[in-house]
């Protein structure tokens, strides 16, 4: 997690995230991507829910990650800043949205597998809903995906049909990456922690 930290912080003070360096931080994200993925996080993920893994005094962006089970996903919503996000296990579906504030109708819809990493960068690309690729009731296993957005995002606009878009807050817990591999005790932890 370190070496992912530094190469975007490198990035960052070459200049401010505009349609060009989002591509940079992608390809940094997709590099990152093998090492991510053996962190306890991917090998034995805590239960469900909105991980805050770091926070940037300097640049400000910050590092979640997101534990989906079956049939867990978002409302339509934005995020009002740059985004870089990887899916580091299983599969989740990323469906588009045009920008209307009243009906906002569907652009296009993938399944991103593990390894995939995308972006967004408002205006465009920002507006979308993100879904474990399996639904509700099935017997598959949790998704994780890791999220880096160019500020703590402590809410974000949530569309609600009938109402347009609300300001949603976004409540997280804490999340420390370990960097080294994952050995019996912290796969130990994490699979406890994931009992709780």
């Amino acid at each position: 997690m370190r070496q992912l930290v530094e190469s975007i912080r490198c990035k960052l003070a070459e200049g401010p995230v505009d349609p060009t360096r989002i591509q940079v931080l992608e390809q940094v994200v997709r590099d990152a991507v093998p090492r991510l993925q053996q962190l306890s996080l991917c090998l034995a993920p805590p239960k469900p829910g909105r991980y805050l893994c770091y926070k940037d005094p300097d640049y400000g962006f910050v590092i979640m990650a997101l534990v989906w089970g079956c049939g867990d996903g978002t409302a339509i919503h934005d995020h009002g800043t740059w985004g870089v996000e990887a899916v580091l296990r299983s599969k989740l579906r990323v469906t588009s949205y045009t920008e209307c504030e009243v009906d906002p109708k569907p652009l296009e819809s993938c399944v991103c597998a593990a390894g995939t990493v995308i972006h967004n960068m408002p205006p465009a690309r920002d507006v979308h809903k993100v879904e474990h690729a399996q639904g509700a009731g099935t017997n598959g296993d949790v998704a994780v995906s890791l999220h880096i957005y160019g500020r703590e995002m402590t809410g974000n606009r949530m569309f609600v049909p009938g109402q347009g878009y609300q300001h949603c807050k976004l409540e997280c817990r804490e999340l420390r990456l370990e960097d080294e591999a994952p050995t019996e005790k912290t796969l130990a932890r994490a699979s406890s922690d994931a009992r709780r």
